[in-house]
């Protein structure tokens, strides 16, 4: 299409042929170059001029993910390397430095290792299965001194030194995940790719674009006269070029997104592509590289990656435009919102490029078709909304215009209207009547009819909007919808629920923008302990800057309050044990949720449930390993009260939280003959579990 264009212009060329055919000769080199250019590392980052680490394993060079790429509520901070589903390769310290920090859990990264690097980085070894001997030795002493497994340590300089090429720790599967080697370089604000120092794989594939998205960004947006979100899918064209065959129709400030993933020599798992470029009539309008992010954003990979799609249908759109709320400092040109009213009516030609680390590109091309004006009317200004109103008529007495016609679909400061269509002859119109008054066009779309609004901020009341139908006879029938909407601002503040029972606060910067909150209430589940209603924050597809701290009361005359937890649904349908604190606001059950969601309370009184794997009553062996599996459906084990004895001596046991086994071995080789094997833990509503064995060791 570029090459057509141009042709057109030549054509035109007022030198005559002889011109045109100069004018021919001087572009045919840039006219028909090779399908696409493999840009190299140097054009992208400057990698030559950092530090240039060593590959942090011998496990082998082969990633199972990569950086930056998409997890729930933040992105990936570093690259995962393969180990072959096996654990103990050996990690080595990647420059000279010493370790600052060690973190051991059952959870997250399990046992961690953070190397501050004497050029001011840190390097960040997780899941491992064990550090070198000499830290090992230390975290011992802590884990055995505080009688559990989880602990955190700090050092200062000189404690733990290490060189370039010292192991430092092994891998393995602690925390999450299966074997596999989590690696990260920080600095003092944040995260950095560790490609950029040199830390790179063999790849010579080029990312795959599997779908383009068109987004409305505003209530005056439009895409193919519809108010939704339009998605497509490419076609691949040959040598990494791909096509979109549809054409929309697009009015106001619309955002494209796109799906795909890159590939690497030897990695058989999706990965994360390194940048992103969007050229509109082939002028580069928006571009990125993910190089790096600071801690404070990176929540904000709910910006970056649209969240309602994501929650909606787990695909993860990555923006071709900066979010006006994200700071993030790899957007490196343009704001990439393509506002119609900004261009000439027409076709326009869009370019979207997508690169790896290595330099291999991928190309997505299409048309757009600007239209002048949208087929919505223009929306209705709060400055004008009483002349709107001057049109109502009153309804007749007990007339309604039927049961459920009125449906509202939230968005970013805007609602959506959606209205059943009346019987033939009808003429259908709907009012806002409260907060405001106004009339709000309706159109035809898609065999109902529509209308939309913009939010504005108001003091926390009902939103009621009336639909009238008017027939032939001139009689009028009607019905309302309401909907109480509570806006809270990023300066903080509260919602609450109608019994006021329910209570979500948010601190300042807890929110990107302002939300028009609405809280609901339905009949919990039958079983599973449930106490009272099952609470939910919409519209739940906003992503939270920070977090929502939530308060359910206590029923009055409730048994056991200390046995109340506070569970939230996740976005998998799993209700997920949040706190159970009950100081924060005394009478209430509080806790914090990254997200909007149901919330409920739930009464958990059944302690763990323990069964007994190893060692059997008699062994040979003097330091028998102990195995138990332990279950608890509700608030789950707290690791922090697991204490095993024998002879009242303190065994330390590791919790694996994903397994749900305990498993551990005596520091010192237990003497031939009868021991007393106690174990106690407790679930986080305090239930407790208490299993007395005895031991006979015949070796």
């Amino acid at each position: 299409m570029r090459v057509k264009r141009l042709m057109s212009a030549i054509s035109g060329h007022p030198g005559g042929a002889f011109g045109r055919l100069f004018f021919f000769l001087i572009l045919a080199p840039f006219l028909f170059q090779p399908a696409l250019k493999r840009t190299t590392q140097a054009d992208e980052s400057p990698a030559t001029v950092r530090p240039q680490y060593l590959w942090p394993t011998n496990a082998g060079k082969s990633l199972s993910s990569s950086f930056a790429e998409t997890r729930p509520n933040h992105f990936h901070f570093g690259i995962d390397v393969r180990t072959q589903q096996r654990v103990g390769f050996p990690c080595y310290a990647v420059a000279d430095g010493h370790v600052t920090r060690l973190k051991v859990s059952p959870y997250g990264y399990g046992r961690a290792l953070y190397l501050r690097l004497d050029d001011g980085n840190t390097a960040v070894y997780a899941h491992l299965q064990k550090f070198a001997p000499e830290v090992e030795k230390v975290v011992k002493a802590e884990q055995m001194k505080q009688k559990r497994f989880g602990v955190e340590m700090f050092f200062d300089p000189g404690v733990l030194p290490f060189q370039r090429g010292d192991v430092v720790a092994y891998t393995g599967e602690s925390g999450v995940g299966p074997p596999h080697l989590h690696f990260e370089i920080r600095n003092d604000r944040g995260y950095r790719n560790p490609h950029l120092f040199g830390l790179t794989v063999d790849d010579n594939l080029a990312p795959v674009p599997q779908k383009v998205g068109f987004f409305p960004l505003a209530v005056e947006s439009e895409i193919n006269g519809d108010f939704h979100l339009y998605k497509t899918t490419v076609a691949a064209a040959g040598n990494g070029r791909y096509s979109v065959a549809a054409v929309p129709s697009i009015y106001g400030p619309v955002g494209l997104g796109v799906t795909g993933y890159d590939r690497a020599d030897g990695s058989p798992n999706q990965l994360c592509f390194y940048g992103l470029d969007l050229y509109l009539d082939d002028s580069l309008y928006f571009s990125s590289r993910y190089d790096g992010f600071d801690y404070e954003e990176t929540k904000m990979v709910d910006l970056d990656r649209d969240y309602r799609q994501r929650k909606k249908t787990g695909e993860a759109y990555h923006h071709l435009w900066k979010d006006p709320s994200a700071t993030l400092a790899f957007y490196r040109q343009g704001e990439g919102i393509i506002d119609t009213r900004d261009f000439e009516p027409g076709l326009h030609y869009y370019r979207l490029v997508l690169t790896d680390f290595a330099g291999n590109a991928a190309q997505v091309s299409g048309k757009l078709d600007f239209k002048a004006q949208g087929i919505y009317p223009q929306v209705p200004e709060y400055s004008r909304l009483f002349a709107f109103f001057g049109r109502r008529q009153q309804p007749e007495a007990g007339k309604s215009a039927g049961s459920g016609a009125i449906q509202a679909e939230f968005f970013d400061g805007w609602v959506l209207f959606s209205v059943a269509p009346g019987a033939p002859g009808q003429e259908s119109r709907l009012y806002l009547l409260e907060p405001y008054q106004a009339e709000i066009p309706l159109i035809s779309k898609g065999g109902r009819l529509a209308g939309k609004l913009p939010l504005q901020p108001f003091p926390a009341g009902y939103w009621t909007v009336e639909l009238q139908r008017k027939a032939t006879s001139d009689q009028v029938t009607s019905q309302t919808a309401s909907w109480y909407l509570q806006p809270v601002t990023p300066a903080g503040g509260w919602t609450v629920s109608e019994d006021g029972n329910f209570a979500a606060q948010f601190e300042p910067g807890d929110l990107y923008r302002t939300l028009y909150l609405r809280v609901g209430a339905s009949a919990p589940p039958a079983a599973g302990g449930f106490v009272g209603p099952v609470y939910h924050l919409d519209p739940d597809d906003m992503p939270l800057k920070g977090s929502v701290c939530v308060s359910i009361d206590i029923p009055p005359g409730e048994p056991q309050p200390e046995k109340l937890g506070l569970y939230g649904l996740s976005p998998k349908g799993v209700w997920k044990f949040l706190d159970c604190d009950r100081e924060k606001s005394p009478g209430s059950v509080s806790g914090k949720s990254p997200r909007l969601e149901h919330y409920a309370l739930r009464r958990d009184v059944t302690a763990p449930a323990v069964t007994w794997l190893a060692p059997a009553a008699q062994v040979a062996h003097r330091r028998p390993t102990f195995r138990l599996s332990v279950r608890d459906d509700l608030s789950g084990l707290d690791d922090r009260s697991v204490n095993l004895e024998v002879d009242g001596q303190f065994v330390l046991l590791e919790y694996d939280g994903e397994a749900r086994t305990l498993f551990g071995s005596p520091d010192q080789p237990l003497a031939p003959g009868d021991h007393k094997v106690t174990l106690t833990l407790r679930d986080f509503s305090g239930n407790e579990t208490r299993i007395q064995k005895s031991l006979k060791i015949t070796g």
